[in-house]
């Protein structure tokens, strides 16, 4: 089968917004074995809407089109659809009653919002029970059109319930898991897997700001033999990776490390120079952290390095901030200052000047170990931190999960 995907909006165009919608479907439409042809994004003007859906529909399987079915006047994918189609829009009942329970009475908002309850004749409604734009689907010749709302928190429950399990007609499903491997370029974990890339599943690597991942689908007849193969991948690639490997799923690491830390009873404190405070600021993302964050230090000048940290003044003249030397001295004096469990630290160069733009040593102290590690990053100065604090966390995180 074949599937086209179409944003409707012209916030997505403008870039004022992230289309997060289409990359959702698209990994659905993989996961049930549809190809996505193509992923089109566009105004909200009736006749490109319309003639989209006219030539797009003539030779695919399945449309899907999220937003536009909101009650003001630039909301027009229902009509563009069934203008598309050659259908009368008409109320449907059952729509008209979820609104009036949504709005409680106030006869001004359900007024205001009535065309919400108009579709296509011959829809099939998907009721929306995140907001008050419900769905519909409709076939149009051999082509299912299904259109959902655009903010994903409705669009993605109304996927899910009315959607999902419906598009696959075989009695096989495919089942897809991600698994972070750290420490290595996506082409060396690439050609570490080569052999399983080119088998019988779907084994692809993915490499993302928050890490590097491979992301592995399996087709099978039922959830426990999926589970079975995915169990003997995994002792391939820990037996592959090593320490490299991270795990299944696709946590960030402050989620990865926050978990640990308030499983264990960890406390953890952070003095960071290049990352200036990304890594605490990852760290308070996770909701338990207040029971394990002590402090955290900006100590961004080799003076504070020196007054707030301890390190020493000779140490700094004769390897500068950013090395190993520092570094060391920095998870030292945070670890006697702080009196945590564990400390994270980090120094580099994050540019946009010099000759050592991306050169960055992270360290962790947990307990009486450490783990101190130099990286070399490419991209530009907020990506080179980015990548530093996620790797900071990450190096944590093995730190206490081996000790």
């Amino acid at each position: 089968m074949i599937a086209k995907i179409i944003s409707v909006g012209s916030e997505i165009l403008s870039g004022d917004i992230l289309d997060t919608n289409s990359k959702y479907l698209a990994e659905k439409m993989q996961d049930l074995g549809i190809d996505t042809e193509k992923i089109i994004a566009v105004n909200d003007e009736f006749d490109k809407i319309k003639n989209l859906v006219i030539v797009e529909s003539a030779d695919t399987d399945i449309i899907l089109i999220t937003g536009g079915l909101g009650p003001t006047e630039d909301d027009m994918t229902k009509e563009a659809v069934a203008a598309a189609i050659g259908k009368e829009l008409i109320s449907d009942d059952e729509s008209f009653l979820r609104l009036k329970e949504y709005f409680k009475g106030n006869s001004f908002a359900i007024e205001n919002n009535n065309k919400q309850v108009i579709f296509p004749k011959g829809s099939n409604i998907l009721p929306n029970k995140c907001g008050t734009a419900d769905g519909f689907s409709i076939y149009h010749n051999s082509c299912r059109i299904i259109v959902m709302p655009g903010p994903p928190r409705e669009m993605i429950p109304m996927f899910e319930d009315y959607i999902y399990r419906d598009l696959d007609s075989s009695d096989n499903f495919y089942f897809s898991k991600y698994y972070r491997i750290s420490g290595m370029g996506e082409w060396r974990v690439e050609k570490t897997i080569e052999d399983l890339i080119h088998g019988k599943d779907s084994i692809a690597t993915y490499s993302k700001r928050e890490g590097l991942f491979i992301k592995i689908k399996i087709k099978a007849n039922t959830e426990a033999q999926a589970s079975k193969r995915f169990e003997e991948y995994e002792e391939i690639l820990k037996n592959r990776f090593g320490d490299m490997y991270i795990g299944e799923g696709i946590k960030d690491p402050a989620t990865i490390l926050g978990e640990l830390l308030e499983k264990k009873s960890i406390t953890v404190s952070c003095a960071e120079s290049i990352t200036g405070g990304m890594i605490a600021s990852k760290l308070i993302g996770y909701p338990g952290i207040s029971k394990c964050l002590k402090e955290s230090y900006i100590t961004y000048s080799d003076d504070i390095k020196s007054e707030v940290l301890g390190v020493n003044q000779n140490t700094l003249n004769e390897h500068t901030a950013v090395s190993e030397e520092v570094l060391n001295e920095m998870l030292e004096g945070l670890y006697q200052r702080s009196n945590a469990d564990l400390v994270i630290a980090s120094t580099g160069y994050a540019g946009p000047t010099g000759d050592d733009i991306g050169l960055v040593y992270i360290g962790a102290m947990y307990k009486s170990k450490k783990s101190l590690i130099e990286k070399r990053y490419s991209g530009d100065r907020n990506k080179i931190r980015e990548r530093a604090a996620y790797d900071a966390l990450l190096n944590a995180w093995r730190l206490v999960e081996e000790s």
